[in-house]
């Protein structure tokens, strides 16, 4: 069974993000907890009555059991799948600590359109959770974003290196979809090294069983716009990438290309741990 994170704030993008997510894997059996964060101060929180900090507590709980209702009124299949939580500390703590205590395989954060994906790299909360998130995968879902069959992951990679995690997460979307792996690499050499070409022998190892292609492409422009190119020309579902500190998500937002092409990343973005 997996279980999965779903922090929310009650936005609109939130529950987007959360309602994208139960249907990604009604088909599993999937346990998904929703988190609201009530972020105060310590110092504050200390200076509040009693009375008030029972009054948020109250409010809150009453948007996390609409929340689970309106999701079980929707498909009564996840009546039973839901869990909340509520949590007076800081977002990224809340998540770090619930994510070992209720062994999450992946994280979900919504994020206001994805000019909102270069805002959220610069400072917000969302990459807060992102960075400190080593234990499973973060799958980042724009704003509105409505549910449809995923039919193409699209899977950036150097080839530099490997992680089971990463091969593991994203067979198991394929798997569940029934979807096509598109192994994307950006040949930044005439040839593939020893070690990539070893990577790539095991990728296709370990795929074996699932439809997949290896795209090539030549290094003709910044990589961010590469990968929105491949997005776009090979009409990818959803972009899977590895998190590491030589890997395409840390080229992309150190590249000043994002500022300007955010926006056009409309579909969902899952980036998994190298370590594991």
């Amino acid at each position: 069974m997996k279980n999965i994170l779903i922090p929310t704030d009650f936005s609109k993008n939130a529950t987007d993000a959360a309602k994208y997510t139960l249907n990604l894997f009604e088909n599993e059996k999937c346990k998904f907890y929703h988190l609201h964060s009530v972020d105060i101060e310590v110092s504050r929180l200390n200076n509040l009555t009693h009375k008030f900090t029972q009054s948020i507590r109250e409010e809150a709980l009453i948007k996390l059991n609409k929340l689970k209702s309106y999701f079980t009124i929707t498909d009564t299949k996840f009546k039973n799948r839901q869990k909340t939580i509520l949590s007076f500390d800081s977002l990224v703590d809340s998540v770090k600590l619930n994510t070992k205590k209720h062994k999450i395989d992946l994280v979900v954060m919504g994020t206001k359109g994805m000019t909102g994906l270069r805002k959220m790299f610069f400072g917000s909360n969302a990459v807060n959770v992102l960075n400190q998130t080593e234990e499973c995968a973060t799958l980042i879902v724009p704003d509105e974003m409505e549910f449809k069959t995923i039919n193409k992951i699209g899977f950036p990679t150097d080839l530099k290196s490997i992680s089971p995690k990463v091969i593991e997460d994203v067979k198991f979307l394929a798997k569940l979809h029934n979807a096509t792996i598109l192994i994307m690499h950006i040949l930044d050499d005439d040839t593939l090294t020893d070690i990539q070409q070893e990577n790539l022998d095991k990728l296709k190892k370990e795929f074996e069983g699932i439809d997949y292609y290896f795209h090539v492409m030549p290094l003709y422009d910044k990589v961010a716009e590469e990968i929105l190119d491949f997005i776009e020309d090979a009409e990818i579902d959803l972009l899977a990438i590895t998190k590491n500190e030589h890997s395409f998500i840390e080229k992309i937002f150190r590249e000043p290309v994002i500022q300007k092409l955010g926006h056009k990343i409309t579909i969902p973005l899952m980036v998994v741990p190298q370590a594991n």
